[in-house]
């Protein structure tokens, strides 16, 4: 868990390229896009980890103490896993279904 709240705020809005334009005005066009982008993809990032956390340790760690015991790591580690996998399964998914009604436009 701690492993992936440190995944989640290593993303900042310099990651995204939310700087302003080099020329000293006002950010064109595609950086206010490219930043909206950036913080679209920290927001999933930052719903994903806390959906984690919420489903993973209520059914792991039924009472909390100040350290993991065996099953509770291995259990959060296989929750953690499969909870990854059908996220990216679902996100394969969706991606495909919207090439798909994009094509027939």
């Amino acid at each position: 868990i701690l492993l992936l709240n440190s995944f989640a705020m290593s993303f900042d809005s310099s990651s995204f390229g939310a700087s302003g334009s080099s020329s000293g005005g006002s950010p064109s066009a595609d950086q206010v896009i490219q930043s909206l982008q950036g913080q679209l993809q920290l927001a999933k990032v930052q719903e994903l980890v806390s959906s984690i956390q919420d489903k993973c340790y209520s059914k792991c760690v039924p009472k909390p103490s100040t350290a993991l015991d065996g099953y509770e790591t291995k259990c959060l580690a296989g929750c953690i896993d499969r909870y990854l996998d059908t996220y990216n399964i679902v996100q394969r998914a969706y991606l495909d279904n919207l090439k798909k009604s994009q094509a027939f436009r």
